[in-house]
């Protein structure tokens, strides 16, 4: 799977550089394949034929000319997912992210992890936050009275 993940930056990046449809294309339909990844492998029908119509939407998204575009959403979702996912762990009444990873690491309790672990999430959140290009995300999570404290 690593290989898998591995094709699509490098194929982003040769299409970006050379300006070529079909690399963007390309691109794009590893990237849909590699979410499906798991349904593909086991070979799932409705996975192939969801694979097969989003190569197609994809190729007329590409034949518009708004397949470079396409290509620069990952970049932007991921840190901006990742965002959230950190700061909303951290809201009133919620175990943060890092709490639950050393949980499921560790069996015992260990409760002076357990009080770092908060903090790591918030510095994990706030080291997330400028690579989170969406003004809204950002907006929407500042907007909950509780996320981001204690």
């Amino acid at each position: 799977m690593f290989w898998l993940a591995l094709g699509y930056p490098l194929l982003a990046h040769l299409a970006v550089l050379t300006h070529d449809r079909r690399l963007e294309w390309l691109a794009l339909v590893w990237l849909l394949g590699i979410a499906m990844g798991g349904a593909l492998i086991q070979r799932r029908l409705w996975a192939w034929g969801a694979l097969l119509a989003g190569a197609g939407l994809l190729y007329w998204l590409v034949i518009e000319g708004n397949g470079l575009y396409a290509l620069y959403i990952p970049p932007a979702a991921i840190p901006a997912a990742l965002f959230m996912l950190f700061a909303l762990s951290l809201r009133a009444g919620e175990i943060p992210l890092v709490t639950r990873i050393a949980r499921l690491m560790h069996d015992g309790p260990f409760p002076t992890i357990w009080s770092s672990t908060r903090a790591t999430s918030r510095s994990s959140g706030v080291a997330s936050a400028p690579h989170c290009s969406s003004r809204r995300c950002c907006w929407r999570c500042s907007r909950r009275p509780s996320c981001g404290r204690s």
